[in-house]
């Protein structure tokens, strides 16, 4: 893959430059310009393509990382993660772009496992996993106005109530949809803001610590029907 101005480089917004190049990063990805197996160009060249600093570039690239998108190889350098067999660039797009009726499918996915996982949590859980569950929750609390931030800390909040279940099955499943549903929680933040949700994750904590199944489980529901109803325009 040639490094270089031939990408398509759009001027770029000096308020949220991080944001900025990811977005240009992830729209050549999803354009097929960076395709799967493709070397990314190094830290320095994506610097002056952007015309941003090496942290800026190496933030958008921690993003796209988490997300499982790019893979950091050792001694060779950063790649665009081939989906397996599927070398097309269609491979990554759930990762990348996410539309309102493929979230409320994740939502309804979503409520069939959570809201069971969640009762469990609450007659199975230690305090340690008390602990993990309530750092979830502060980082949550903490990134309010991080998008990004946000979606990952909710991602593991939901993913620390599953373990706390003691039930594997449900854990393995979010476990292994990991790289979807960062995608599918960093989506909603965006779409329906953080603060929305914030007081139900409370409740449910408080409902977890208190071992109180029925009521994690009522407020679990409540929580994610509540977002798909928004995004039903109910």
């Amino acid at each position: 893959m040639d490094n270089g101005s031939k990408y398509p480089i759009r001027a770029l917004n000096k308020q949220n430059l991080i944001d900025e190049v990811y977005d240009q990063m992830k729209n050549n990805i999803m354009d097929g310009i960076w395709k799967p197996n493709d070397k990314l160009p190094s830290e320095n060249e994506l610097s002056s393509m952007f015309n941003v600093s090496r942290n800026t570039v190496r933030s958008a690239i921690q993003k796209l990382r988490t997300m499982g998108v790019l893979i950091s190889v050792q001694g060779q350098g950063t790649f665009i993660r081939s989906g397996g067999e599927d070398t097309t660039t269609d491979s990554l797009l759930p990762l990348l772009s996410l539309s309102n009726m493929e979230i409320i499918d994740i939502l309804e996915f979503r409520k069939a496992i959570e809201v069971s996982s969640v009762a469990l949590a609450a007659m199975n859980r230690d305090e340690d996993d008390l602990e993990e569950i309530q750092k979830h929750l502060e980082n949550m609390k903490a990134n309010v106005e991080n998008y990004d931030e946000y979606g990952a800390a909710d991602y593991e909040f939901h993913l620390s109530i599953a373990k706390a279940s003691k039930n594997m099955i449900f854990y393995s499943v979010l476990v292994r949809l990991q790289r979807i549903l960062y995608a599918h929680f960093t989506k909603m933040s965006r779409e329906l803001g953080p603060r929305i949700s914030i007081d139900n994750h409370v409740r449910i904590f408080q409902f977890i610590k208190s071992k109180s199944p029925l009521q994690a489980r009522a407020t679990m529901e409540e929580n994610i029907q509540q977002s798909i109803d928004i995004l039903k325009g109910n």
